[in-house]
This record gives structure tokens, C-alpha cells and sequence, in this order.
């Protein structure tokens, strides 16, 4: 049948096959339509519009376009792609038209709109049809598209006549305004909102009381790839919590703008954490933020492929009244207003903390310890995705001691365990479900570390004990119980410490199940720690009924939340109630609900919601947070009541931000009530020039104690302190003068502060000598300051320490090190850490089989390889000839940091081979290293002499070697700082400048054993000098041999032995006559000695005679 089309339809299909067949000729792109893409999921029909109205063919002018007709219901077209070509290349091709197209509309749009709508689809490398779409290409189609009209059409948001307005630069804007009307469409286009892949811009929403909703509208988009949000929400916790939870869904996620949001450290770290993809983030903007410098300085390395934008003010809290470094922010700088606010420059090079942070990083989750964190549904034991592996523990190696405490199922003791005074948790009844939850809970604690969670040091199955980290000072509850005096200092600083401990668990989709003041245990700083938590994984929220241990829900009733005795199942928010009796106890000093004995009409007392009073003289911080931890959840609160209980993770923000008002008020009772005469006495002190008061006096109006904040009063008062040495002042100006950028003025003052131990400023210098601030880059300087940092505990300094050992930086590439100080830092909890120690292991693994091929090629190499991998720490590579090529290589082998034991002895590494193992020694467990004839000369031996200041070595022996009186030199000026005991030296050329600087070191070491035999040229000065020195010695064991020291030498040696702790002697081939060997003999009597060896002198057979004669108990050797 014939269709008759009118005009304006007839124009339309011309405009749109013109631009079409534009596209398809050689030469010509599109760069908006990709040429071939994923099939898209849009509804697509043959085409039954009405376009012309005759049966007659429509020609065109066009080059392109020949001619296009309708044929059997269906509008097809003849293509002249060639325009060579007189006739047709392509005949007959269907038109495809997506549903809604509307053609008269599409006739008015500008040509590139038209060409954006409309695509040739190729198949077999010809084109088997044109495609009009009704709102553009998204993504392309491949070739063959079906031709359907079922198919669920999926519209694209940017589309939508209705959303247009609420698009602004490629973002969907969501505000207050807007937001229902977003709800809407959510709920009726659900495809459309999950597959949108464009951009969010949040904003407006400052003081919406709807901003708890937003998190339901956020949740509906899966592929957004930009983020931005711009509100100065006051309640800064809630505003992180909900970026946090949607960028868990964001896996596409390119760029995040938090421009702004005025957000601190603790919640930047939590958002990053929740990221889905961190790799893939390009751009991240966090100018404006509360941030302290050190934090700033790590988004390079935690995002490697990020750009950082971290411009405008920033500012860091200052925590309070202390002379203490930890106490003091030390990075910060100052504006036109006068607050104090922290540098913000980015780092290319170290992930960072401040020193007052050190032991309290945020870890946030574990990749590899549980499948879908945060997942609510996480129910069961078998969905923790756990390492099997328990680090198992003789009972043989486990002493008991005293009882700490017992309850049904078992009991705990204090115990010494290798060593270490450690807790056993034992097992006393021995069914087979209770010892198998039992390794469940060994096998949960081992996987999840913690600075505020008790650690798991190994469990012991023939005891069925887990063996834990002891904890001096008991626990919480007995702590209140007793009578000691307990600030609120140390009170909300417990609090802080349980929230971190819970939170990591929550982040982890761990339940405790039983949070109480009996299962928070204190170390002998006060500081807490959560304990009891494993088998609580093993009773999800989905658990009910009894408990394998007997006790219901694992939960104790008073701390119960009352929501658990109506519906039976533990979860989070119980645990945040539990928290919050906790808490509760820190006030009161009590059990709670103490009044009530009897336990049915205390479950009753406690379903029915009702709660404790707080004790009056309990902290406003604290008791806002008590109040938050103890909001109903259903079915005790009704749909339309208030706000929802907090997480653990809003509870510690909710702390956090309390702590520093907390301070102050603590702070400032210590002033009398007239904090103005304070204040005087203060100044008084200062100008008279004390140098604690001129400090304090700085603090104070820094943070505005007691009088107006002056950021000018302030630095000036610091600057007088530092020049009088006090090394806190000293280190917050270099941290002052850091953020300030004025370079010179930091170095100096972190220079004088680190020099004198401060950490903080040895971590500033680290950071100024590893990016070239104010100084010319030196990796060695950043990786000493570092390590001295970390030797101190810093937790961001131990990170530091793996990523340059992991790059090379500042020392050889070293896995096996750089995983040691990853570990430390995990072990702190320190953010990012933990991910390290992991990726650190597998490249070991790698590195070991690569080595161990290339070792098993060398002469002896299978040899090497199989003492690499004994368990006996030894590795003797006596007469295997290894080259100084092949230690450079060994020294790399993962397993070498294993050995304790050394020897190479006549092998022939020479200077370049000692010095290369002298630069890996420090990092090696090695205590006994023998070098003997390695053709070692000065330059090795000042190297080696170099290292060992900061090895274990203990026992050294250079003997056969060339080192000469300079080697011997260089030995002597490191002995004191060393801890070796038996030094080996003969046969290297030492003579008596050697032996004389070698004496006058002796006193001062901790050497017994001292062996310079045949060294030749030592003679009787060098004897001399040592005898002089022998009295303020510890040495016992004296080998001498063949030194040419003569009578005179020996005489020397005779007068002092008396007072000297020798008892082994070795005199031989010393060209010693019978005068000598009378001298000794009359000095004998008075000495410990048991063991003189006079062999190869000329001493007469009669004074030999006469010698044994007069001593009987000495063993000679003559």
C-alpha cells in the first residue's frame, strides 16, 4: 500500500541522510560518534514515518545522498558514497529511526545537532543501515543493531526536557531546591539515574534539616565520574559520613571537589578511604579545608595519580595547655586575621602526620581482611574473607603466673611467653564446637590490628590459649572501682582511644556484641585498648538465640541496647549504645542500673528504654556525645521521631571535634578564677626571661587563653623562648617558619630542635631535605632524619622509611626493609600501611625466585640457595670464592636479613664487595661476620668501620686482611658505639700507631676478646700502650703472637696483669728472652690467669722448667 507524506516530512529525512552520508564518506569525522562502540540499550525501530507523499522515489541534489523510498512499509535509501561513482554504491539500505524522533523538529537544529543525531552502522565492512537518533549517540552502536521494537529504552539524563535546567557546565546540580523533584524522577527513571556517567555538584545545602535524606538520592547514581560538593555545613561530621558512604558506590569516579567544606584531617582520611577506585581518581580539590600540613603532604603518595589542588586557607587545631612537643601543632602559618592556619603545600614525596598524632592514625578499612566493607549484610563468619594462618606457640615456651580473671567458658593469666610477659586467654571446657569458635576467634584477632585494639601475639592449640599482649593496667572497670584519683584528661582521652578501637572493628564489619568497661584493658600509660571483640564476628547481625559460649548474644545486659531484647539481633548501632553505657561508666564510677539486682525486671527496666542519669560533673563534650550513642532505634522509635542513632565512625568525629573545647576548659581551670593576674604572672615570668613562661605565654595568645589571640604576641614570645634553647618553642617555629615558607629560618630552628631529640622537627627536616625546601635535595639526610623520627615511634616517619627503601631513596633498593618499617607503621595503625606491608610481600616473593635462579648458577650456588632458605640463620660461604658482583646480588635476597651469621671467609671480595655488604649490615639481623683473607684493605675497612655503629654485630673477624694502622684507626674511633666483644684483627699489617690508637679506645668498649696476632710491627711501643690500657678493660682473652714486642714489651705486660680481668694470654714468636719470661713469671701469682702460650721465643729450658714449677695451675704452651 502507498503512504501519502507531506512536505515538511519529506524535508526532514533530506536534512538528515545529507548529514548522514557526510559522515560515512572516506576522510570524514566525527569526533562526537564513536565509530564503534558497546551495543546500546536504546529502543530503535524501522522506520514508518511519513515522508513522502507519492510512490515515487525522492532524488536529490546532494553528492552523497542519491536517492531514498519507501519499500513494503520500510523507508530505505540508495547511498553514493564514491562521488567518482555515477550510480549508487550502497542500494537498498533501511532506515532506522528511534522512537520519539520527532523529524520536523530535528529540520530546525543547527547542522553539527543533526549530524550528532544520525550514524551509519557498518557490518562486514559495508554499511547496512542509518540510524536517526532521537536525542544523540550515547556511546555509539556496533554494526547489526537489532531491529526491534521491544527492547526497554534507557533515556539519558542530560536529555530529559525537564532536568535541563538543573544541569550547569556538565554537573547536575542537587540542592535543597531541587532535591524532591530529583527524588521523583529517580524513582520513575531508576535506569537512567544508575547509569548516568556525567557530573554532581551538591551545594546549598548549609542548614537543610532534609540532609540526612540526600544520602537516598545519592545512592541512586553508580557511574559518576565527577564529584563536587561546596557546603559549610556546620555539622562537619554528617557531611563527611554522607560524601563517604556515596563514593563507596562511585567506581568510575575521576574527580572530587570538596572545595570548602571546611572538613579536618580525621574526615578527609575517612573519605579517601571510602573511595572505591583511588586509582583512578585524576583530580582531587580540597582547598579550604581545616587540613594540617602533613596531611596535605600525603595526597601525593596516596594518590599517585592525582593531581592535588589544595589552595586557600587552611587551619589546624591547637589541642591545649602542654610544653610537650606531641601536644603542640607545630606546621601552621597566619593570615590577615590573625588565625592560625597550616601550611598548605603538597608533598611529591612523603605520606605524613604530625607528631601529636603519633599512635592515634586513622586506619580505616583493610583491603584483604574483609569482602565488602561496610556491607550491612556481612552476617557470618564465613563471608570474613580472613588468612587462616595462626602464628602457633609451644605450650613448652609459656609460663604461667597469676590469674587475671575467669568467667564460664575459660579464664585468663598472666604469663611470660619467650620471654615476654604476655596474657593467656585459655580454654577450659573442650567441646568440639567450643574449641573450633574458639580458633575462629584466634584466627579473627590475628587478622585485624590496631593501636587501640589488644594484640594477638599467637595462639597455642595444645592449650587451646591464645596468647595476647598485656596490658599493666587492668581493666576500665576496675579502674573506676577503685579509689585512684582519675582526671577528665585521662577520662576522655580512654574515651577517644575506645572510639578508635571500635570504630576500626565497624570499618572492618566487625560486631563487638559485648563493649564493656571489663573488655577495654589499659596499658601502664593509661592509654585503652578494646579486647574480647573476636568471637563477637562470629554473631552478626543476623545471629540469635544462644551463643556457643553460653552467654546470650554475647552481650551483658546492662550495657544491652534496649532495641536487642525486642528484636534478638546484635548489630552496630547496639554496639554505639554499648559505647555510650561505657561512657555512662567514665562519669559515674559505677555498674550501671546498679539499683536493680534481680535480672528479669532488669531486662524489663532496660526494654522499655529507659536510661541512666549522667553524673552532673560529667563533661558537656561527653555528655552531648552519651545522649547521640543512646537516641532509640526501632522498634522503640517511631518513623517520625528525630535523628538516627550515630555510627562509631560520626561518634569519634562527634569526640574529636569536642576534645579541643575540652582542653581548654581543663586547661584554664588550672589558672586562678582572675585568669587576667594569671595572665600578668605569665608575662612577669617571661620578661624576667623564662623561657617555660615566655613559651606558655605564646600558647596562650595563640589560642586565646586568657587574653585576646595575637598571632604577632604570639611568635614573639615563641622566638624568645627557642633562643634560650627551650626545644619545644625551637621546634614550633620551625614548623611556623615552614608553612610561612621562609626556608632558612625553618631550617635553623628544626635543626636546633631535632638535634635535641624533638620528633616533630625531625620530620620536618626529613621533609625539607627530601623535596628541596630551603635546602639542596639530599636523600640520605631525609632518610636519616626519618629514622630517627621513627626510632621514636612516628608512625608517619615509618612509612616514609618504606617508601624510600621501596624506591631507593637515600639507600640501596631494599624490599626486605622497606616491609619492615610498612609493618611498624601497620602495626600503629598508620593509614595506607597495612596495604604496603602486602604489596611489599608479593614483590618479595617475586625478587626471592629471581635470585635464587640467578644464585643457582654460580659456582656453590645450590649450596647458597639451600642455607638461604634454612631455618638455621647460618650461611657459611668459607673457600666459595664469591666475587664482590655476587655480594651485591645476595645482599638483595630477602632471606639474607634472616642470617645472624656470616662467614666468607678466603672468599675474595675485596674492598668493593666489603663496602657494598657494609651499606646492607645495618639492616641485617647479623651478629657474627667473618671477613678473614678477603684481601680487604683501608678503603673497605673505613667503611665497614662506618656501618657498624648501627649494626648487631658482636663478634668481627678481619683477620688475613690488609687494613693496615689506618683501618685499625678507623675501628678504634667506632668501638664505643658498637656492640662488639671479640674482634679478630691478625695478620693485617697493624703496627704500633695502630695498637696505640686501638689502646686508647679499649677502655670505653665492650670488647673480652682481642686478637692482633702476627701483625709483626706492633713491637714494644705498641705492647706498651696497650698494657697501660689493660686495667680499664674488660678484655679476658689477649692474643699477641708473633709482634715482635721483645723483653721490653713483655715486662710492660707483667706489671699490669694484676690488675687486669685476663686469663687467657698468648705471647709466641715475641722474640722474648729469659729476662722477659722472669718478669711474667714473678707477676703470675697475683693474676686470673689459666692459659699462657710463650711458644717460638728464646726462653731457656730451665726458665720453662722453673715457670711450671712455680705456677702448676697454668697451662702453658711452650
Amino acid at each position: 500500500m502507498t503512504r501519502k507524506y507531506n512536505l515538511n516530512h519529506r524535508l526532514a529525512a533530506c536534512f538528515l541522510l545529507t548529514g548522514l552520508f557526510l559522515q560515512s564518506c572516506d576522510g570524514f569525522s566525527n569526533q562526537v560518534i564513536p565509530q564503534e562502540k558497546e551495543q546500546s540499550s536504546r529502543t530503535l525501530e524501522l522506520s514508518d514515518n511519513p515522508l513522502v507523499n507519492t510512490g515515487q522515489a525522492i532524488v536529490t541534489s546532494g553528492g552523497y545522498l542519491a536517492s531514498f523510498y519507501e519499500d513494503e512499509g520500510e523507508l530505505k535509501a540508495n547511498l553514493r558514497i564514491d562521488q567518482t561513482q555515477a550510480e549508487p554504491n550502497y542500494k537498498g539500505v533501511p532506515v532506522l529511526v528511534e522512537e520519539g524522533v520527532d523529524l520536523s523538529y530535528l529540520t530546525k537544529l543547527d547542522y553539527k545537532t543533526q549530524q550528532n543525531r544520525i550514524q551509519p552502522s557498518h557490518k562486514n565492512g559495508t554499511i547496512d543501515q542509518v540510524i536517526i537518533f532521537n536525542g544523540g549517540v550515547a556511546g555509539g552502536m556496533m554494526g547489526g543493531t537489532q531491529k526491534t521494537r521491544t527492547s526497554q529504552r534507557i533515556p539519558d539524563l542530560t536529555d530529559m526536557k525537564e532536568l535541563r535546567r538543573h544541569f550547569t557546565k556538565g554537573y547536575l546540580e542537587i540542592t535543597p531546591k531541587n532535591y524532591k523533584q530529583l527524588v521523583e524522577f529517580s524513582e520513575s527513571q531508576a535506569a537512567s539515574f544508575t547509569n548516568y556517567e556525567g557530573g554532581l555538584f551538591v551545594k546549598g545545602w548549609e542548614t537543610s534539616s532534609e540532609f540526612d535524606a540526600l544520602m537516598d538520592l545519592l545512592l541512586s547514581f553508580n557511574v559518576i565520574k565527577k564529584f563536587k560538593i561546596n557546603s559549610a555545613r556546620e555539622d562537619k561530621a554528617e557531611l563527611a559520613e554522607v560524601i563517604g558512604k556515596a563514593l563507596q558506590f562511585y567506581k568510575e569516579l575521576t574527580e572530587l571537589d570538596l572545595n570548602g567544606c571546611g572538613l579536618g584531617d580525621g574526615m578527609i582520611e575517612d573519605i579517601l578511604e571510602s573511595i572505591a577506585a583511588p586509582e583512578k581518581l585524576r583530580i582531587l580539590n580540597v582547598s579550604n579545608n581545616n587540613l594540617s600540613t602533613e596531611l596535605v603532604a600525603s595526597l601525593q603518595v596516596r594518590l599517585p595519580n592525582a593531581q592535588i589542588r589544595s589552595q586557600g586557607e587552611t587551619s589546624q587545631r591547637s589541642i591545649g595547655f602542654s610544653s610537650t612537643a606531641s601536644s603542640i601543632s607545630s606546621n601552621s602559618e597566619h593570615n590577615s586575621s590573625g588565625k592560625v592556619t597550616p601550611n598548605n603545600s603538597s608533598s611529591t614525596m612523603f605520606d605524613s602526620v604530625s607528631a601529636g598524632n603519633v599512635g592515634t592514625e586513622k586506619t580505616g578499612k583493610e583491603a584483604e581482611s574483609i569482602a565488602g566493607l561496610y556491607s550491612p549484610e556481612i552476617t557470618a563468619y564465613k563471608r570474613l574473607r580472613l588468612n587462616q594462618f595462626l602464628p602457633a606457640i609451644s605450650k613448652d615456651e609459656i609460663e604461667y603466673g597469676r590469674e587475671l580473671g575467669h568467667g564460664g567458658f575459660g579464664a585468663v593469666y598472666q604469663a611470660s611467653c619467650q620471654g615476654d610477659n604476655v596474657a593467656i586467654k585459655k580454654l577450659l571446657n573442650t567441646s568440639e564446637k567450643q574449641v573450633a569458635d574458639f580458633q575462629k576467634e584466634a584466627i579473627i584477632m590475628a587478622n585485624h590490628r590496631h593501636n587501640n585494639i589488644v594484640a594477638f601475639l599467637g595462639y597455642c592449640p595444645e592449650e587451646n590459649a591464645l596468647i595476647m599482649e598485656y596490658m599493666p593496667g587492668g581493666s576500665l572497670a576496675s579502674l573506676l572501682k577503685s579509689t585512684k584519683e582519675v582526671s577528665w584528661q585521662e577520662r576522655y582521652q580512654i574515651a577517644l582511644d575506645v572510639a578508635e578501637g571500635m570504630s576500626y572493628l565497624h570499618d572492618c564489619g566487625i560486631v563487638h556484641c559485648d563493649l564493656k568497661s571489663d573488655n577495654v584493658l589499659l596499658d601502664s600509660n593509661k592509654r585503652a585498648k578494646v579486647t574480647d571483640f573476636g568471637i563477637s564476628a562470629l554473631k552478626r547481625e543476623v545471629t540469635s538465640g544462644k551463643s556457643s559460649y553460653g552467654e546470650w548474644l554475647g552481650g551483658t545486659y546492662r550495657w544491652m541496647a534496649p532495641e536487642i531484647f525486642h528484636t534478638s539481633k546484635n548489630s552496630k548501632a547496639g554496639d554505639v549504645y554499648s559505647y555510650g553505657m561505657v561512657l555512662w561508666e567514665l562519669g559515674a564510677r559505677k555498674l550501671p542500673f546498679a539499683e536493680i539486682k534481680v535480672l528479669l525486671p532488669l531486662c524489663e527496666h532496660i526494654k522499655a528504654g529507659n536510661q541512666e542519669v549522667v553524673s552532673a560533673d560529667t563533661p558537656q563534650e561527653l555528655k552531648k556525645v552519651i545522649e547521640q550513642c543512646w537516641l532509640p532505634e526501632p522498634p522503640l522509635k517511631k518513623e517520625t521521631s528525630g535523628q538516627d542513632r550515630p555510627t562509631m565512625k560520626r561518634v569519634r568525629y562527634l569526640l574529636e571535634e569536642g576534645h579541643s573545647s575540652f582542653l581548654r576548659r581543663e586547661s584554664g581551670e588550672i589558672l586562678d578564677q582572675d585568669q587576667d593576674k594569671e595572665i600578668e604572672v605569665y608575662k612577669k615570668a617571661a620578661e624576667q626571661g623564662d623561657a617555660e613562661a615566655q613559651f606558655k605565654l605564646g600558647l596562650c595568645y595563640e589560642i586565646g587563653q586568657g587574653v585576646k589571640i595575637d598571632w604577632q604576641e604570639a611568635v614573639k614570645w615563641y622566638q624568645r623562648a627557642a633562643e634560650q634553647g627551650f626545644v619545644t618553642a625551637q621546634s614550633k617555629l620551625g614548623g611556623i617558619y615552614l608553612a610561612e615558607k621562609n626556608y632558612q629560618e625553618a631550617l635553623k630552628w628544626n635543626q636546633k630542635a631535632a638535634g635535641q631529640g624533638d620528633v616533630s622537627a625531625q620530620y620536618n627536616l626529613a621533609w625539607m631535605y627530601g623535596n628541596a625546601k630551603g635546602v639542596t635535595q639530599n636523600y640520605q639526610e631525609a632518610l636519616k632524619w626519618n629514622k630517627k623520627a621513627a626510632d621514636q615511634g612516628l608512625g608517619a616517619s615509618e612509612y616514609n622509611l618504606g617508601w624510600m627503601y621501596e624506591r631507593g631513596l637515600g639507600a640501596d633498593q631494599n624490599y626486605q626493609e622497606a616491609l619492615k618499617w610498612y609493618q611498624k607503621a601497620a602495626d600503629q595503625g598508620f593509614g595506607g600501611a597495612q596495604a604496603k606491608v602486602e604489596e611489599t610481600c608479593n614483590r618479595l616473593e617475586e625478587e626471592k625466585k629471581k635470585l635464587d635462579n640467578i644464585i643457582k648458577a654460580w659456582p656453590h650456588g645450590e649450596k647458597i640457595v639451600s642455607q638461604l632458605k634454612s631455618a638455621s640463620g647460618i650461611l657459611d660461604f668459607s673457600l666459595c670464592q664469591l666475587t664482590s658482583e655476587q655480594i651485591s646480588i645476595l645482599i638483595k635476597h630477602p632471606h639474607f636479613n634472616q642470617i645472624h651469621t656470616f662467614k666468607l671467609g678466603r672468599s675474595q671480595i675485596g674492598d668493593e664487595g666489603t663496602i657494598k655488604l657494609a651499606a646492607a649490615l645495618s639492616n641485617s639481623q647479623i651478629h657474627t661476620l667473618d671477613l678473614a683473607y678477603n684481601q680487604i684493605g683501608p678503603a673497605g675497612a673505613i667503611k665497614l668501620a662506618a656501618a657498624l655503629p648501627n649494626t648487631q654485630i658482636h663478634t668481627l673477624s678481619l683477620g688475613g686482611n690488609r687494613i693496615g694502622d689506618t683501618g685499625a684507626q678507623e675501628l678504634a674511633k667506632i668501638l664505643p658505639s658498637t656492640q662488639i666483644h671479640t674482634l679478630y684483627l691478625g695478620d693485617n699489617q697493624i703496627g704500633a700507631v695502630g695498637a696505640s690508637k686501638l689502646a686508647a679506645t679499649l677502655p670505653s668498649t665492650q670488647l673480652h676478646t682481642l686478637n692482633l696476632d702476627y701483625n709483626q710491627q706492633i713491637g714494644a711501643a705498641g705492647a706498651s700502650e696497650l698494657a697501660a690500657a689493660l686495667p680499664n678493660t674488660q678484655i679476658h682473652t689477649l692474643n699477641l703472637y708473633n709482634n715482635r714486642i721483645g723483653d721490653v714489651g713483655a715486662q710492660e705486660l707483667a706489671k699490669v696483669l694484676s690488675s687486669t680481668e685476663i686469663h687467657t694470654l698468648s705471647l709466641g714468636g715475641n722474640q722474648i728472652s729469659n729476662a722477659g719470661a722472669q718478669q711474667l713469671a714473678n707477676a703470675l701469682s697475683n693474676t686470673q690467669i689459666h692459659t699462657v702460650n710463650l711458644r717460638e721465643n728464646n726462653i731457656s729450658a730451665e726458665m720453662k722448667r722453673l715457670l711450671q714449677q712455680q705456677h702448676p695451675n697454668i697451662k702453658f704452651g711452650m
